[in-house]
């Protein structure tokens, strides 16, 4: 893809634009409009559909470009349009993936605690692997509980739900 290093564009600026305002857009279609019509899960299939599509769009624009069938303008437009369609994506799925970032963070606290609560020899490595898995499960355990609780409590009062 010779159009990075050969066009004038600041690649940047434009994928960022390019990736934003869709972005922002999609997001705030989807809070006023299409949230309370379509089912959280088509959303986010249709998001990642999306996301197939943008990472797609980059090996196409260099076969493209290769085979002669598009200029370096045209394929940096086709990679334009991939992030455009990336932010779209993104804006489908953000609670889903604003959730695994959380849980990214807080497993990657876990660990630190961990592995620096105890001492760097084998055994303390040992020990702390053990009880980061210890606390992981426990976590787990206590959000199934939960959640099974909220499952049946809406199953008993199904009016008491806000959705």
């Amino acid at each position: 893809m010779g159009c990075y290093r050969e066009c004038s564009y600041h690649t940047d600026r434009v994928f960022s634009v390019f990736y934003m305002l869709p972005n922002l857009c999609s997001l705030l279609l989807l809070v006023k409009l299409v949230a309370q019509h379509v089912l959280p899960y088509t959303r986010v299939m249709g998001g990642f559909l999306l996301f197939l599509c943008a990472l797609l769009s980059v090996p196409v624009a260099h076969a493209l470009e290769e085979s002669g069938h598009l200029s370096k303008p045209g394929s940096f437009a086709l990679i334009c349009f991939g992030c455009l369609l990336n932010g779209v994506a993104d804006g489908m799925v953000q609670a889903l993936l604003g959730g695994t970032a959380c849980s990214g963070v807080v497993i990657s606290v876990l660990r630190v605690i961990t592995k620096g609560s105890l001492s760097d020899t084998k055994e303390g490595v040992r020990q702390s692997a053990h009880l980061y898995f210890i606390i992981a499960a426990i976590v787990i355990a206590v959000w199934h509980y939960m959640k099974r609780n909220a499952e049946e409590q809406e199953h008993l009062d199904p009016g008491s739900s806000s959705q």
